[in-house]
């Protein structure tokens, strides 16, 4: 309440600040410098998981930069595909751009999704650096509305590639993300002044420090900097995959029991960690799609938590 009563009030801008915004907008062009309340509120593009979108107040601030990172296997990219499918629902007219880094876009998962290929611009580049320039490329394009990278560890440089495995290219990885959070950034501040946001989604993997290590064993690949730009850092893992037997009494995988833990929130959040149940098979008894969450006993136990659901009549 007290921030809608802020955004409401109207504030007298003061002449000098008045003439200082004219003298800039006529330099440097619109929006440069601007009153708070005329910055958008942050929407959200849902994730395909009630817990984490209710955490999350909403699901993945639109127009910003979000990390997913975990181990292999815990759920990022499928995660991502829903939230692009979710992202097109919701604005029919824009496109989404795909850097490709590991060259593992699966065409059918996508659609399984929901994902419409058609509006998908797919890039496969062959070094990172070739990479970064494609992303600043489509950072320009207003048809283009979202931005995913699969995945930061897989943007090899260049000197990496060409180089003998003798060749010591320690942090290169690191120089280049370093660029790219600065091209991320800078246009990013560009495009939103023409009323362009577009949202990006970083994907991750942990890797293992090298040698003795005291504390936490694992490294987030790219350096600092990369880490310092997303304004939602969540945590994917994958707890324990549950076996049994499909509808012809083969042994087979049911369902992964994942988890997830914010590590980074700047637009609000409601809880810090959670768990859910995706299901890798759609031969089970309740008819859920292979890939896709049950979210029904999560929704009626907060339901009844908030008084939706009493328990009293039918």
């Amino acid at each position: 309440m007290t921030a809608k009563r802020k955004r409401s009030r109207k504030t007298k801008v003061p002449a000098s600040l008045k003439a200082m915004e004219e003298e800039v907008t006529k330099m440097h062009g619109e929006n440069v410098v601007t009153v708070g309340a005329k910055r958008p509120i942050a929407n959200h593009i849902p994730t395909g998981i009630f817990l984490l979108d209710l955490a999350l107040l909403g699901g993945l601030p639109q127009g910003y930069i979000s990390m997913l990172y975990g181990y292999h296997s815990s759920g990022k990219t499928t995660r991502v595909l829903r939230s692009i499918a979710n992202y097109q629902d919701k604005h029919p007219d824009k496109f989404v751009g795909m850097i490709d880094a590991e060259g593992m876009f699966d065409e059918r998962w996508a659609e399984q999704h929901g994902v419409d290929i058609e509006r998908i611009v797919y890039a496969d580049p062959d070094y990172g650096e070739l990479a970064v320039d494609l992303f600043e490329d489509m950072m320009q394009r207003e048809e283009i509305g979202m931005i995913v990278v699969d995945s930061i560890p897989h943007m090899v440089p260049h000197k990496t590639i060409e180089n003998s495995a003798e060749d010591d290219t320690m942090a290169a990885l690191a120089r280049l993300m370093s660029k790219m959070s600065s091209k991320i950034t800078m246009a990013n501040n560009r495009e939103r002044r023409k009323g362009h946001w577009v949202t990006v989604v970083l994907i991750n993997q942990f890797r293992s420090k090298v040698g003795f290590v005291m504390g936490d064993p694992r490294t987030k690949p790219g350096g600092v900097q990369i880490n310092h730009i997303p304004t939602t850092m969540i945590e994917m893992k994958k707890i324990k995959t549950h076996m049994g037997r499909d509808r012809h009494g083969n042994e087979c995988a049911l369902m992964d029991e994942c988890g997830f833990k914010l590590d980074k929130v700047k637009h609000g959040q409601s809880l810090r960690s959670g768990e859910y149940q995706m299901y890798l098979t759609d031969d089970n008894e309740l008819g859920i799609p292979e890939g896709a969450v049950d979210n029904e006993a999560t929704v009626v136990t907060f339901a009844k938590r908030m008084g939706f659901i009493t328990g009293g009549g039918a």
